[in-house]
């Protein structure tokens, strides 16, 4: 049977590769500690994008959108942004029937009108918009990343 002493045992554990374990681990803990802070405290503006196409109805400009049908109830009251610029618009049709799109997402079809800049006036030009949700966190985001099942 293999015997050590108790000089032996302390050389061990105070040997030049354990304290650089030590040390790597003290600063892992450190960065994962800031990092976690960091993910909490600070806050950004999270974005729904949308995509819809230009059309013509009434001598109006119109742009043609898909929404969800769980965003739609807070779509009228949302802040748009149309090239990063909050944008007055008018809804003018919300259709009746849910759509299905190629996601299997079900929404309505909604026609709005905005006022578009003469480049972009172009029958079926797409167009993107963005919708401003709630300031977040990161951490936010990934706790309701893992809420829905998506990670």
């Amino acid at each position: 049977m293999l015997e050590m002493d108790s000089s032996e045992i302390t050389c061990l554990l105070n040997s030049s590769e354990d304290r650089i374990i030590k040390k790597w681990l003290v600063s892992l803990g450190i960065y994962l500690t800031v990092l976690l802070f960091v993910m909490s405290i600070f806050k950004y503006h999270n974005y729904d994008i949308y995509y819809g196409t230009v059309a013509l109805e009434n001598n109006n400009y119109i742009l043609k959108l898909f929404i969800n049908e769980d965003d739609m109830s807070d779509f009228n009251t949302s802040i748009l942004l149309y090239n990063n610029e909050k944008i007055n618009y008018e809804l003018s049709y919300i259709s009746d029937k849910l759509y299905i799109t190629d996601n299997f997402e079900m929404g309505y079809e909604v026609h709005m009108i905005i006022d578009l800049n003469e480049e972009d006036k172009i029958l079926n030009n797409i167009i993107e918009i963005k919708k401003r949700l709630e300031d977040t966190t990161m951490m936010q985001t990934i706790i309701n990343f893992i809420k829905k099942g998506m990670i």
